[in-house]
């Protein structure tokens, strides 16, 4: 099992290749919601950061956040 990137520069060049792969096989983007349910959806996330902010749990979510993406990333 690929473990991921451990440093700043295995992270760069984990995105670069991703980045090269996506836009090889790039394909037009389809839109699946309206303005106003993108609006909508930002707009909650937006209201969880400011009520996370203020129970002064943000670090750990944005930990979760990291070990997430590096998840992610490992699986490229």
């Amino acid at each position: 099992m690929n473990a991921g990137p451990t440093t700043a520069r295995d992270l760069k060049t984990a995105l670069d290749n991703w980045t090269k792969v996506w836009n090889d096989e790039a394909r037009p983007l389809k839109w699946t919601e309206t303005a106003d349910q993108i609006l909508d959806r930002i707009c909650r996330s937006c209201s969880r950061i400011s009520d996370l902010m203020q129970a002064g749990s943000l670090l750990h979510e944005l930990s979760r956040i990291e070990r997430d993406a590096m998840r992610a990333l490992s699986l490229l």
